[in-house]
């Protein structure tokens, strides 16, 4: 019986280092940067309704704009890592991160309408650059964008960031009817009443073992103090009588209290003791690491 509960808990320390492991993978790969462009609204202010006597015309610097579009968007850093801009820990390969018009499209005007951290914009013939010391988890940047269509190479104005800007980073973009595409766990491909069972087998499981582990190791520690206790007042007594029945060939071989059969403690006359598990250190140390690796998730999941 013991030899099995050593096994068991070898099973779970195994498994639970396992997930852990994993666990600390997938926290560190998720704590890249990442920003998000979200596309409020984006027109066409030259493709207006037909009305009788109703003309609208556009220029810029004396040149007429047949095509002219307006996109609102907000860039919002939706990652949990700040990104920073400048000095020895800046998480940028340059001092900006970069943002340009998709094919087919000319700048006219970049404009920030509102901003919840310093920076500074500096605009090219297509593209601007965004100058900025730190930016922080949530913060974002609303921006109106004016651009004239020069060609039929892309259907609609669309603002790109180069996420090679940014160490490790990414940059997507979203209309904002369009959900989040976020990634799917295992239990999502399941019926819901079955991850729902599992679920709740899991957290009970996981609390079971979380509050019974403690309890399991003090008694572990008692009945190995119980057991040198014992071994003081009854070891020799207990050698005497093995050997003498070994003598009389009772038995086969030398036992210890470990491992004599339970029918021979009668006629041994010594009192049988709690023993605990063997080898004891190892136990003991095994599960000590399962009880801290069953502790680790909840440095994720409890707030201060």
């Amino acid at each position: 019986m013991r030899k099995f509960v050593q096994n068991i808990v070898t099973i779970i320390t195994i498994t639970a280092g396992i997930v852990a492991v994993l666990s600390f993978v997938y926290q560190v790969k998720s704590d890249n940067p990442k920003i998000e462009i979200l596309e409020i609204n984006n027109d066409n202010l030259t493709n207006i309704p037909r009305i009788k006597n109703l003309t609208a015309n556009f220029s810029y610097k004396d040149s007429v704009i047949t095509n002219l579009w307006k996109l609102n968007a907000v860039i919002k850093n939706v990652g949990s890592k700040t990104i920073i801009g400048k000095g020895t820990n800046k998480n940028i390969i340059e001092n900006h991160i970069g943002f340009k018009l998709n094919e087919g499209f000319r700048l006219i005007d970049f404009n920030i309408a509102k901003a919840q951290f310093p920076n500074e914009i500096k605009k090219d013939s297509n593209s601007v650059r965004l100058f900025f010391s730190q930016w922080r988890e949530d913060e974002q940047i609303d921006v109106t964008i004016y651009a004239e269509q020069i060609s039929n190479a892309s259907s609609e104005l669309k603002i790109i960031g180069d996420e090679r800007d940014i160490v490790d980073g990414e940059i997507t973009y979203r209309k904002i009817n369009q959900q989040v595409n976020q990634r799917k766990n295992l239990a999502d491909y399941l019926p819901e009443s079955i991850s729902a069972v599992l679920l709740w087998i899991g957290i009970i499981v996981y609390a079971l073992c979380s509050l019974i582990l403690p309890f399991g190791m003090i008694y572990e520690v008692y009945k190995y103090f119980m057991f040198g206790s014992w071994k003081r007042k009854w070891n020799s007594k207990f050698n005497e009588n093995i050997l003498r029945l070994y003598k009389e060939k009772e038995l086969a071989k030398i036992y210890s209290p470990n491992n004599l059969p339970d029918s021979y403690w009668e006629k041994i006359n010594v009192p049988k003791p709690d023993l605990p598990m063997q080898p004891f250190a190892s136990t003991f140390l095994g599960m000590l690491v399962l009880l801290i690796l069953l502790i680790l998730p909840l440095l994720w999941l409890i707030k201060i």
